[in-house]
């Protein structure tokens, strides 16, 4: 985000004027729904990442439901773009094995080509000839003030431009709003960052969705919105900056285990247990069992199990005006809040001659220490000791994963690799379509 469009961004809003030193970089200006619910966690962590831009550097890979959510994510944003028209299985496979890679997995890991039968199984459940991807307008050639934007037609919506000075990044003329990273102003110069999974027109009646992907090992009955709630908030009221007006959202959720393929009695049956499968995966076995009848009364059982199975549940919420606004005043007193706690942490670490870090507080609560990234930093602070000295062994400033991935404006659509062996031998850091 450059610094003369944060400018122009910053001219609106209620939060504080103060600019520090480091503000020509801008980074630290950008917020995510992300950093929102961060920054609710624990303040001292907020602001090591994003102020101290300290990251950890401890050895260890991403856990596997990160590592799979990720891929799962990648496949589908694949498919969904191609909506109306059917999944291509070998994009989704490549965009799946993209992140993968990217993610420090070796293309060859053999839990790749699983997560991507996941993505495609999610993705045709979704009926991809009832979908069709909202497709932003190329605003480029208009001033970052907005000039012409109010003379094109917005193609999400049909209406006109509102001269708001919202585009989309360049590159994505005609591109399909699936996993584009948008900008919105906030107030003070702070730009609120999202990229949404995925806004889909309902073909059918015209309605526009925002749809979150939520991958999961098991089913709960509803998925918890106190977090997810607000940041669909925050996107569908950010969406409308550019002119797409969401009729309400969806969290999809993925079960990302596959089907388990039923094993054999010694004479030749199938082994009645609780079946855990569908039915595509079910039949093949029976095909090679003693009854090799997918319509035999033996399999009743299992057929009423596997038409019940839930493999994927879309779970809608609709909201009113009030709400949108109240989302977005709460992200307005956010960004001030960051702003005005940020000074009171530079004169109080001022008037004590103490580093700003240690001014900010720690309010980690339960299990929010445990899993931090500055659980070890802050253990050395509370015995006494001096947590820089972990810099360069435990720690390093610079490099932080979310200021890199609010940085980029880049959308799937730019896919390079077209086939698994295109992957050997590239630079594995930009492996990710």
């Amino acid at each position: 985000i450059s610094l003369a469009q944060n400018k122009v961004r910053g001219e609106a809003g209620s939060c504080s004027s103060r600019r520090r030193a480091h503000d020509a970089d801008m980074r630290s200006r950008v917020v995510t729904a992300s950093r929102l619910l961060g920054r609710a966690k624990c303040e001292r962590a907020d602001y090591l990442r994003h102020e101290d831009e300290l990251v950890s550097i401890a050895v260890g890979s991403e856990a596997e439901p990160l590592v799979r959510g990720g891929v799962i994510h990648a496949g589908m944003a694949a498919a969904l773009e191609r909506f109306p028209a059917e999944p291509d299985p070998a994009l989704v496979a490549v965009a799946c094995t993209g992140e993968a890679i990217a993610r420090g997995l070796s293309h060859a890991d053999p839990r790749i080509a699983g997560w991507t039968r996941v993505a495609l199984r999610a993705s045709k459940a979704l009926e991809p000839a009832a979908w069709e991807p909202v497709r932003l307008q190329d605003l480029s050639d208009g001033a970052a003030g907005g000039a012409g934007a109010d003379t094109t037609e917005n193609l999400a919506t049909g209406r006109t431009g509102d001269g708001r000075g919202n585009h989309p990044p360049a590159g994505t003329s005609g591109a399909p709003l699936v996993e584009i990273r948008l900008t919105v102003p906030v107030c003070g110069g702070w730009v609120f960052s999202f990229k949404p999974d995925a806004v889909m027109r309902h073909r059918a009646s015209g309605r526009i969705w925002l749809i979150d992907h939520k991958t999961k090992g098991q089913f709960s009955r509803v998925e918890t919105w106190t977090e997810l709630h607000l940041q669909s908030l925050l996107y569908v009221r950010a969406l409308r900056e550019y002119g797409v007006d969401c009729h309400g959202a969806m969290l999809y959720q993925i079960l990302a285990d596959e089907p388990t393929v039923p094993t054999f009695r010694k004479d030749g049956h199938l082994k009645e247990i609780s079946w855990n499968t569908d039915w595509d995966t079910a039949c093949i076995a029976i095909a090679q069992s003693a009854d090799p009848d997918p319509e035999s009364d033996r399999y009743a059982d299992l057929r009423a199990s596997c038409a019940t199975r839930t493999w994927q549940y879309d779970q809608r919420v609709l909201y009113d005006e009030a709400e949108l606004e109240s989302a977005w005043d709460h992200l307005v007193e956010f960004c001030d809040d960051l702003e005005s706690s940020y000074d009171s942490a530079v004169l109080r670490a001022g008037r004590r001659g103490l580093p700003v870090w240690r001014a900010v507080r720690p309010s980690g609560r339960g299990q929010a220490c445990g899993r931090c990234d500055y659980a070890a930093w802050c253990h050395e602070d509370f015995v006494g000791r001096n947590p820089e000295t972990m810099i360069g062994d435990a720690y390093r400033r610079g490099g932080d994963k979310y200021l890199a991935e609010v940085a980029l404006t880049t959308t799937r659509a730019d896919i390079q690799y077209m086939r698994h062996e295109d992957f050997d031998g590239i630079d594995t850091g930009r492996a990710r379509p």
